[in-house]
């Protein structure tokens, strides 16, 4: 787990795996709404850069300003690969 920047970890299933750009989409389970991961803290990323579509796991994250559905994730924890 990395630490987190006070943000509240929300179940998330991924859409589209991280792309060369370094950017991802997830859909929150709880709204199946659509998320877009374009910054991550320090580890984050390697984290989440290997994961398949179809895989659930908690992030915590904030919505960048100004950036319409744009996300920073800050924490993740443990996956379950596939639905």
């Amino acid at each position: 787990m990395v630490i987190s920047e006070r943000t509240s970890a929300v179940s998330v299933t991924v859409d589209r795996p991280m792309n060369r750009h370094g950017t991802m989409t997830v859909e929150v389970a709880e709204t199946n709404e659509t998320r877009h991961l374009v910054e991550f803290a320090p580890g984050v990323e390697a984290v989440l850069s290997d994961l398949p579509s179809d895989t659930t796991l908690p992030v915590e994250m904030r919505q960048l300003p100004a950036r319409g559905s744009c996300w920073r994730a800050t924490a993740v924890g443990r996956s379950a690969r596939s639905r």
